[in-house]
């Protein structure tokens, strides 16, 4: 490894023959042409192929260079691998790779139906479910711990865990009416007991789910003769859920009621095609609002029921008298102290609130621009253009077209 490590070779063997002390976890070293260099995973072979057969190790190669941060990637059964690229010159270096870890317990049959599912020979399907055994199973929080150890072997600076990205796998994994791997009862278990604890902890950092979501939330399948009722309904089942889990978290029960509202009410507007993005916005709401309260666990309760009332008047036009009204204090009194507690100004708070819920009009349903503006009593569609630009980076347009993304 001489002539790859050429600044952290020390540190990242020390390093590597930790974290396999430690936890079982596992180190590889690629070329930037995919060569292997160094691998510290007892099952090279057969690990190595979810790395191809997910396209990480292929993601990491052409994604690492776009940023001096690490990749949090996932393969076709769910495993973790992290990858980060270490650049000398303009395509010289090399890329780091963690994994596999499991970031949860997994189902033996589930995984058992997504290896029949791939068209492995039988022999290599048991040596392969031989070799899970072994793999790791590490909460999110510690293998962030991990994946900040490496970045300072790496580059010898604190990595600020927000900082990691995610792998984007909107062109990698299979349509659903394609996908090769059966949904189970078992795998939904699974699947929403990570989604219900990812809401509890708060965790933004989490990699999106959307597919476990979809394999989660549309095969509750009651055979009553309407597919598109029976979807909502689970999804409004699933909205309770988080509703609860957001609750166990911290959250004032008040903001989830009205949260779960807000959403059954998006739900119940949805086509088929748009349940799945309301879903997604919807854990990534509670997420969301479940880590603010616990980074600010000292917000009082009138500052908590400002935020239940936007949330349940984000259709109306609201005005900050009528929540200094409903709360009972002074509009001027009201704005000082809802600053004071949140860093935000009362305004800025309201636009953000009412810009998700646009968010998932847009993906969620077939309203207009013009239509969305109105409900959310902007004056103008070119005034709530603006303000979506502002708050999500993009114009509602690029938004849509980009499913839910921003281009």
């Amino acid at each position: 490894m001489d002539h790859v490590f050429t600044i952290a070779e020390e540190r990242l063997n020390l390093f590597a023959r930790m974290a396999n002390s430690a936890c079982g976890l596992s180190l590889w070293c690629f070329g930037m042409k995919k060569q292997l260099y160094t691998c510290t995973c007892p099952a090279e072979k057969e690990f190595r192929l979810f790395l191809d057969l997910g396209q990480c190790l292929d993601y990491a190669i052409a994604h690492g260079p776009e940023s001096h941060a690490p990749i949090l990637m996932s393969d076709p059964i769910g495993m973790l691998w992290v990858a980060e690229c270490v650049l000398h010159g303009d395509d010289a270096g090399y890329l780091v790779i963690l994994g596999p870890v499991f970031d949860a317990a997994a189902s033996w049959q589930t995984l058992q139906n997504c290896l029949r599912g791939m068209n492995l020979s039988v022999s290599l399907t048991a040596t392969i479910m031989e070799k899970l055994e072994q793999v790791p199973i590490l909460p999110l929080s510690t293998l962030h711990q991990y994946i900040k150890m490496l970045h300072w072997v790496l580059y010898e600076e604190t990595l600020d865990v927000g900082s990691i990205r995610l792998q984007n796998r909107s062109n990698i994994i299979p349509d659903k009416e394609e996908s090769p791997y059966p949904w189970d009862p078992d795998r939904a278990r699974v699947v929403e007991a990570q989604i219900m604890q990812r809401i509890r902890e708060g965790d933004i950092y989490y990699p999106d789910n959307r597919k476990g979501m979809e394999r989660f939330a549309d095969k509750d399948a009651y055979n009553l003769g309407n597919p598109l009722r029976e979807n909502k309904d689970t999804a409004i089942i699933f909205t309770a859920l988080c509703a609860r889990a957001a609750m166990d978290g911290g959250l004032s029960p008040r903001i989830a009621k009205q949260l779960e509202v807000q959403y059954i009410r998006a739900i119940e507007q949805c086509t088929d095609v748009g349940l799945i993005e309301v879903n997604s916005a919807m854990v990534s709401d509670f997420v969301h609002r479940v880590h603010d309260c616990r980074m600010n666990p000292a917000l009082s309760d009138a500052v908590q029921e400002i935020c239940a009332y936007v949330h349940s008047h984000l259709t109306d036009d609201i005005l900050l008298d009528d929540i200094a009204a409903a709360v009972g204090y002074t509009s001027y009194y009201l704005t000082k102290k809802f600053y004071r507690e949140t860093g935000q100004r009362m305004t800025d708070y309201i636009n953000h609130a009412k810009i998700q819920y646009a968010c998932v009009q847009l993906t969620g349903t077939d309203k207009t621009l013009q239509q969305i503006s109105e409900e959310l009593h902007y004056s103008s569609r070119s005034y709530f253009t603006a303000v979506f630009r502002k708050v999500i980076g993009c114009s509602p347009t690029e938004y849509r077209n980009n499913g839910g993304n921003k281009p």
